[in-house]
C-alpha cells in the first residue's frame, strides 16, 4: 500500500471517494455532488497547512483516501495526527487493504515526526472498530464533544 498526497489534479477522484464514503457511513449527511466537490475543493486548498489529504494506492489502483489532520497535543508530548476519515472502496474490500493501509499510516504517522495517531469510531461499526484493534487502537474513557456556532456542523 503506497500513499500519496492528493493534489489539484486529483480532484474528480477525491470528490468521488468522498461522495461515496458520506453515502454509505451510518450516521451522516450524505454529500450531493456538488456539496462532495465543495469539501474536495476546501480540503486540497487546505492541504498541507495540517492537513493531509492522502490517496491510497495498490499498484496502480487508488483504492480509498484518508484524511488526516496535525495538531499539538501538550498531553502526549508534541503533533499528533487525527484519522478523520479512512474510506476503502467498495470494490477494493475483502482484500487486506484495511489492515495494510493502517500499517502505511502509522509508518507516515512516524516518518512525519507525529508522536500518535487518534481517531473516532461509532460503536455501531463493529468491523471497522476490530481492525483498529488489530493494529493497536485501544479505546480511552473520554467522551467527544463538539461546539459548531449557530448549533450545526
Amino acid at each position: 500500500m503506497q500513499l500519496s498526497t492528493a493534489t489539484v489534479t486529483d480532484i474528480s477522484l477525491l470528490t468521488s471517494l468522498l461522495h461515496a464514503f458520506y453515502a454509505e457511513e451510518p450516521g451522516l449527511h450524505a454529500f450531493s455532488e456538488k456539496e462532495a466537490l465543495d469539501r474536495a475543493r476546501k480540503i486540497l486548498e487546505q492541504s498541507g497547512n495540517g492537513l493531509f489529504p492522502l490517496l491510497l494506492k495498490n499498484g496502480d489502483s487508488v483504492t480509498g483516501y484518508a484524511l488526516i489532520s496535525t495538531w499539538y497535543s501538550n498531553e502526549f508530548g508534541g503533533l499528533m495526527a487525527l484519522l478523520d476519515e479512512l474510506f476503502i472502496a467498495p470494490e477494493h474490500r475483502g482484500a487486506g487493504l484495511g489492515g495494510k493501509a493502517m500499517e502505511a499510516l502509522k509508518t507516515w504517522a512516524v516518518t512525519n515526526g507525529l508522536r500518535g495517531i487518534s481517531l473516532e469510531v461509532t460503536d455501531a461499526n463493529v468491523q471497522v472498530r476490530r481492525l483498529y484493534e488489530r493494529h493497536g487502537f485501544i479505546a480511552v474513557p473520554r467522551k467527544t464533544m463538539h461546539w459548531f456556532p449557530r448549533g450545526g456542523q
